[in-house]
């Protein structure tokens, strides 16, 4: 199904399906033109038409009870030239969780407490210890890289929740006031919804 954000004059963006029903509207941030979306929960099937390059992570939560990692990230769905010459970017607060996780291993070291995605690649799918509890045949070893260091874990997947559709903006980073604080919603905000 995809999904698409239309323009109107008063900034207020409407989220249709294929057959041009309204799921969701809401106010667009600097929004210049129309953007789609494939998608509003991504997924490990998706990981070849993904890339995280200049996301920036603004939490981090580990959640023992379900075996999940969650990531608060600005993600980039995409860039394109501004009538300035210069690129804009298309982003999104997202959340990033994934499933099963262990393993996990932090090494980041952070002078000014940013922390931003160069790459997050998958190597090493295995079967899972748990697998006839779970009921998934392949996990991975996970490297999310950092210009501050690196978190890699074992896990057999991920999800990625778009909780805002995405803003036309100078920078590739939302900042925290313009993307309403930290969150780990899965889904659209209220505001979106």
């Amino acid at each position: 199904m995809r999904w698409s954000v239309l323009k109107t004059e008063t900034c207020t963006v409407k989220l249709v399906n294929k057959k041009g029903r309204l799921v969701a509207s809401g106010i667009a941030q600097n929004m210049t033109d129309a953007f789609e979306l494939d998608k509003l929960i991504w997924t490990d099937a998706d990981y070849d038409q993904m890339g995280w390059h200049d996301g920036r992570i603004y939490a981090v939560s580990m959640l023992p009870e379900t075996s999940e990692l969650l990531l608060d990230i600005d993600y980039i769905f995409d860039t394109a030239t501004g009538n300035d010459g210069f690129y804009d970017s298309y982003v999104s607060p997202c959340t990033l969780v994934f499933e099963n996780v262990h393993t996990l291993e932090f090494d980041i070291g952070s002078a000014d407490c940013r922390l931003e995605i160069t790459n997050l690649t998958r190597t090493n799918p295995v079967k899972p210890i748990n697998f006839k509890h779970i009921q998934q045949d392949v996990e991975w070893s996970w490297l999310i890289d950092c210009p501050q260091g690196e978190i890699r874990l074992s896990s057999i997947g991920f999800k990625q929740y778009v909780r805002r559709l995405p803003a036309r903006i100078k920078t590739q980073h939302l900042g925290l006031e313009s993307r309403e604080g930290i969150s780990f919603h899965r889904g659209l905000t209220e505001a979106q919804s």
